[in-house]
């Protein structure tokens, strides 16, 4: 999925593969895709990805989560060992209500208002559901950089 070519009608290059995801259409259930980063927001961080594998752009929070949508709602899917997430108590199963007290109608939203809080590092106050009970947890984001073990070259 990583890397993929995302063509139009034309033959024009229109974005890069960045992730394995699954969508929910209504009626089919859930489907694998993949996430495509646009060529247009590639393009100003080509350079840095050939030199350094990343953007120069101060680190987004990550919370060492997967989660998954599914009719609108968020279900956290994976922990990562050791990651925020598992510091902060989270658990595969439970249901992501709110972010910072606003509702999450969907990943994509969940991980909007996530990275509008601010660089790795922010606090990010969760709403969850788990079983029958609501419960505020806030993780302390990370810089993903960080927790990964990254081969030299």
């Amino acid at each position: 999925f990583g890397g993929a070519a995302l063509i139009d009608r034309d033959g024009r290059l229109m974005g890069i593969g960045s992730i394995y995801t699954q969508m929910t259409i209504q009626g089919l259930g859930s489907i694998p895709c993949n996430m495509f980063v646009p060529i247009d927001l590639l393009n100003p961080i080509l350079s840095d990805l050939m030199t350094r594998g990343r953007s120069r752009e101060a680190p987004r929070p990550w919370l060492g989560l997967n989660a998954e949508e599914t009719h609108g709602r968020v279900f956290v899917t994976r922990i990562t060992s050791e990651g925020p997430a598992e510091r902060a108590g989270l658990q595969p199963g439970d249901l992501i209500l709110m972010v910072n007290g606003k509702p999450v109608s969907g990943l994509a939203d969940f991980y909007r208002k996530v990275w509008a809080l601010g660089n790795a590092g922010v606090d990010v106050s969760l709403s969850i559901l788990r079983g029958t009970q609501i419960r505020d947890i806030t993780v302390h984001s990370a810089d993903r950089y960080q927790s990964l073990r990254l081969k030299p070259t």
